[in-house]
């Protein structure tokens, strides 16, 4: 499984992002935890775009509001009426989001994106991110445009060897 730290601002520090959505929760207990609907407002809106905090908030929550049946439908999940266990629930998918995958692809569906993050953004040696250092990139993520038959596969593989050794890397240092 594949784990995505949405808040690297938090890098690991669970106990600080349950403070502060605990601190969120208390001056919004009336008010919707799906952003978008009535009267809702979200968390670290700066760093999380809405639909992205709503895929998240209904993922997490679902898996701990499982013994009291589940998430209630529409706007019906208040900030109020989240338990604490709940929040630690969600700050662990905050800063440890598992993106599980099995197998691969048969490479018979693929499309090819345009945009993406620029180039000049980008050390191309480790396909970093210039502006938010520890932030890798690769594949259609960038802004490369190729010739199909084969050449945007290539770009991606190849980058993506070099963003995912770079982030071990990365990593690696990061634990010391």
């Amino acid at each position: 499984v594949l784990r995505l730290n949405l808040l690297p601002s938090h890098e690991t520090d669970r106990g600080r992002l349950v403070r502060e959505l605990e601190a969120f929760k208390a001056a919004n207990l009336q008010t919707s935890v799906v952003a978008g609907t009535r009267g809702s407002r979200r968390p670290f809106p700066d760093a999380l775009p809405r639909r992205l905090w709503n895929a998240v908030a209904t993922f997490g929550l679902a898996k701990s509001t499982a013994d009291r049946g589940g998430l209630p439908d529409g706007d019906g999940l208040l900030w109020g009426g989240l338990k604490k266990a709940e929040l630690v629930s969600l700050a662990g998918d905050l800063l440890s989001l598992p993106l599980p995958f099995s197998g691969k692809d048969t490479n018979k569906a693929e499309f090819v994106t345009a945009g993406g993050v620029v180039l000049s953004e980008v050390n191309l040696k480790r396909m970093e991110s210039k502006l938010a250092p520890g932030l890798f990139f690769c594949g259609e993520l960038l802004d490369v445009d190729g010739v199909t038959g084969g050449f945007n596969f290539q770009g991606c593989w190849t980058s993506g060897y070099l963003a995912g050794k770079a982030a071990a890397e990365h990593t690696e240092r990061q634990a010391y």
